[in-house]
């Protein structure tokens, strides 16, 4: 019998910054010895291999000493980590259209099957001690997206949202929803997208969110013909489609209409003020991340008494004079807010435990900074590029802002304007 490796599964998991594969298993036509596998006996073209082990199944982590399954370890780090692929450059049609300014507003992605060409380096040895010979190559066609897997895909007209529907489901009981909604980045057809550029829709997914407060999560397709929000603070019609889809996911899905929310990063955070704004007497609160909107607006959503945490880094160019704007239009009125600067190079624990603080404080209307650039947590294993990213890829780990939105009800609020 010829030995061959019959089929390769990737295993990507959700990061702060994206969707990485971070596991390939190859399943073999033999049993193969754990004790001749090592890091070097396999090749995967821009991706570093960290370690090799045998184990029992696709699902399984455990490590055995015999088995037809071998798992390589993959390093996250790596460029080629992402399940999702760049931004394309606009064409030079849509640079004069748009006279290459916020080209990622309209330019969108588009997301493969992720197929890894696998090459085994050295021989190993079978159960047996026979020689599994050098040169075997596999491109792996199964592919697993922890967390990403677990969403449904659904339609409203033409177009198409994730709805993640709780594993303990029970149509006699009400159920939280969310709503999130991506940044500009996320602009493209393939659901994938969607979900898959950071910890925004995934990250209520988590044991503690679920087992405590189990909640639907809807995080919509933003087609790549469609437009959404811009920095001029035009709202395009997406933002009412946003709507409707709770809407729907309300009348199909056992929703507690006291706890409907929005939240978003960028883009998102955009259309979660707006969202605010337009439907003061359906959102119960608002989580916005590392956004600008109008400033009245704002304002006026807290004027009428409106639950909104708004958190960005203090170097954010954009949200740093939006959140500083408004603050100036509420002490005009004196309407109360809190208002608090954080360092975000804090170990994640004891930042959640400062957030944690801040949240038990009774102000419906908060604005938090991440102090300077401390978001950006430099030199650290989770260091970031960007201080507009960062806001995001640090506040959607914090399980105590997560959870004060879920505590957030809806309440009577006014239909006031500033």
């Amino acid at each position: 019998m010829k030995n061959r490796i019959l089929v390769g599964k990737t295993i990507s998991r959700p990061f702060p910054d994206g969707q990485k594969v971070t596991d390939v298993i190859l399943k073999y036509n033999v049993s193969v010895k754990g004790e001749s596998l090592s890091p070097d006996c396999f090749e995967i073209k821009g991706r570093s291999i960290l370690e090799v082990f045998c184990t029992d199944s696709f699902e399984a982590n455990k490590k055995k000493e015999v088995s037809q399954f071998v798992r390589l370890i993959l390093d996250p780090k790596d460029e080629k980590a992402y399940t999702a692929p760049e931004n394309p450059e606009p064409s030079e049609e849509e640079r004069k259209a748009y006279k290459g300014k916020d080209r990622l507003w309209y330019v969108g992605r588009s997301r493969n099957c992720v197929c890894y060409p696998v090459t085994q380096l050295k021989d190993l040895l079978t159960d047996d001690s026979e020689i599994i010979n050098a040169g075997l190559t596999v491109k792996t066609s199964l592919e697993e997206n922890r967390q990403v897997d677990r969403f449904r895909q659904f339609h409203y007209g033409k177009y198409e949202y994730n709805l993640f529907v709780p594993d303990s489901y029970d149509e006699k009981r009400k159920y939280p929803l969310v709503l999130f909604i991506g940044d500009a980045t996320s602009k493209g057809d393939d659901y994938h997208i969607a979900l898959e550029l950071g910890l925004g829709p995934v990250c209520w997914l988590e044991d503690e969110i679920q087992k405590n407060d189990p909640c639907f999560v809807l995080a919509p397709v933003f087609p790549q013909a469609g437009r959404n929000a811009n920095n001029s603070y035009v709202q395009f019609p997406m933002t009412d489609v946003y709507y409707q889809m709770c809407r729907e996911v309300e009348k199909n899905f056992s929703i507690d209409p006291e706890r409907i929310y929005t939240t978003g990063q960028s883009m998102g955070c955009m259309n979660s003020y707006e969202l605010m704004f337009r439907y003061p007497h359906y959102f119960a609160a608002a989580l916005c991340v590392s956004g600008h909107w109008d400033r009245w607006k704002i304002a006026s959503c807290a004027k009428r008494g409106q639950s909104i945490w708004s958190i960005a880094c203090e170097e954010d160019h954009g949200a740093n004079p939006s959140f500083l704007e408004s603050m100036e239009l509420l002490d005009e009125q004196s309407i109360s807010y809190q208002f608090c600067k954080v360092d975000g190079s804090l170990p994640i624990e004891e930042l959640d435990r400062q957030f944690e603080a801040l949240a038990s404080e009774n102000y419906p209307f908060k604005y938090t900074f991440y102090k300077g650039k401390s978001s950006l947590r430099v030199g650290q294993e989770d260091e970031c590029y960007s201080t507009h990213y960062s806001g995001w890829w640090l506040t959607y780990r914090l399980h105590s802002v997560l959870k004060w939105l879920l505590a957030q009800r809806k309440k009577e609020v006014s239909d006031e304007q500033y």
